[in-house]
């Protein structure tokens, strides 16, 4: 009797040959794939862009260099209106430091004005300012109202943060004075007035500014 046995299929294996060739059939699709979709991209790239692709990044690239022109003249005009605007302030007030010679000229609503700033003493205190103003007009202006801001030296102009914060700290440490000085302004004359700022050392005054506001006008009738 013949023991030997023919070889019989299961169907757990034949479910593994069924995978097999399953996973074998799609990883040569998946290859198959990627190398359509990798032919496609290398296609699509020799051809380069269309005609109105290329017109669009034309009037894109238009576009925004009209848009850096007009920030830049915007940058532009904000910077000359901020000289203008300090120019204008710069003209209403005149700037001193004790020791100094000469005038300076103080544009006010109703004139133009030379000031000058004669002595500076000690006073009780304070400090004694003594100044003298001329008036250019032709008419007399009557007890004028004299507004005077004094301060440290500012600091010296760097380029640092320190620099910044100092200066901060600076323009807030400045302190003004607003005062009517009874007097006449004579046409074609100088005249001389006192204020006195306190609490202040010399070196409290260092840098000084003056503004001058006069309505008060007398015109002689004849």
């Amino acid at each position: 009797m013949d023991n030997t046995q023919t070889g019989k299929s299961t169907p757990i294996s034949d479910t593994i040959g069924c995978i097999t060739v399953l996973a074998l059939v799609l990883g040569i699709g998946y290859l198959v794939f990627m190398g359509a979709k990798s032919a496609w991209v290398s296609h699509i790239a020799k051809e380069g862009p269309t005609p109105e692709e290329i017109q669009a990044k034309k009037d894109l690239d238009l576009l925004r260099s009209r848009i850096d022109a007009l920030e830049a003249a915007n940058t532009l005009m904000q910077a000359e209106m901020r000289f203008a605007e300090r120019a204008a302030e710069s003209a209403k007030t005149a700037s001193f430091t004790p020791g100094s010679a000469g005038y300076q000229l103080v544009q006010s609503k109703t004139g133009t004005f030379l000031v000058w700033l004669d002595k500076v003493a000690p006073y009780a205190n304070g400090q004694r300012l003594t100044f003298r103003v001329a008036n250019t007009q032709s008419v007399t202006y009557k007890n004028p109202t004299i507004t005077v801001t004094w301060s440290t030296a500012a600091p010296e102009v760097t380029g640092s943060e320190d620099y910044a914060k100092a200066y901060e700290t600076w323009t807030a440490s400045r302190r003004t004075k607003t005062e009517t000085v009874f007097l006449d302004l004579r046409p074609g004359w100088w005249s001389t007035f006192n204020i006195v700022v306190s609490p202040a050392t010399a070196s409290d005054v260092a840098n000084i500014e003056l503004a001058l506001t006069a309505t008060l006008v007398s015109i002689p009738i004849r």
